[in-house]
């Protein structure tokens, strides 16, 4: 029942992350943390429940997220973050001024005053985990009008969440637990679609075979009205190489073949 209240906000709901692609000892535009470790990230705009890359940055394996969300968030949006985003507590601020609205997680023990307490919490927030809610002031130099706090506990983990928007709290914890669908998505391009190593060294070969991993995507979900499986790619790696023919690969992937 929760997940069709939030329904109408479908379009709306953006979980933003990136992921570390390893990459060749000599590319050396993607230097991360010393010499010895080069890696490209992929940066991505997921939305959580159309289950879709609303659009992706690719970068160093060194470069900021906070920065990537800049350029990929736009007015109107619920940006979805992990700790990371919610490290610079100004960074909220900066989401206000651009009209974007946010569930951010912050630390666990985030330095924080409190301006009010919540309205009292319901039955069905204490069910998926809430102990908390107020109005706060982030850190020493907080500017601007105080930010909503949600506590949430589960299996022996603190969640504190940083929002704007003025929802149930219930919905709040929802959100946030769908932030996860975006790893599993970045599981699904490195093991599904064959992008745990990269084939190009140069930042543009990188962009390019990761849209065209994307893109080959979308056209097989097109065609066969779901997400490409393990099994599926496997299908057209056996195709390419001549093993199997176009009509076996057609009655394998359960596709009617359409009228001459």
């Amino acid at each position: 029942m929760a997940t069709l209240r939030l329904g109408a906000l479908a379009d709306r709901l953006n979980a933003f992350d990136g992921s570390l692609l390893p990459a060749l000892p000599r590319m050396h535009w993607a230097l991360w943390v010393d010499d010895n470790n080069r890696a490209a990230k992929l940066h991505l705009k997921f939305n959580v429940l159309r289950q879709q890359a609303c659009e992706a940055i690719i970068t160093t394996g060194n470069a900021s997220e906070r920065d990537a969300l800049r350029k990929m968030v736009k007015p109107g949006e619920i940006a979805i973050g992990d700790r990371g985003y919610g490290a610079e507590y100004r960074y909220l601020n900066e989401l206000r001024e651009i009209g974007s609205s946010f569930v951010i997680r912050l630390h666990s023990e985030p330095v924080m005053e409190i301006a009010s307490e919540g309205s009292e919490l319901t039955d069905a927030d204490r069910a998926v985990g809430v102990t908390w809610q107020g109005l706060v002031r982030l850190g020493s130099k907080w500017e601007g009008p105080p930010v909503r706090v949600v506590r949430v506990e589960i299996d022996a983990h603190v969640l504190m969440l940083a929002t704007d928007l003025e929802i149930v709290a219930e919905l709040i914890a929802l959100i946030y637990r769908y932030r996860w669908q975006v790893e599993l998505f970045f599981k699904w391009i490195k093991c599904i679609l064959g992008c745990r190593h990269l084939l190009a060294e140069s930042p543009s070969g990188v962009a390019i075979q990761i849209y065209c991993a994307l893109i080959a995507a979308a056209l097989l979900e097109v065609f066969t009205g779901k997400r490409p499986s393990k099994r599926v790619m496997e299908l057209i790696e056996f195709f390419f190489p001549g093993y199997i023919d176009t009509d076996e690969l057609a009655r394998l992937l359960k596709l009617q073949k359409k009228p001459a």
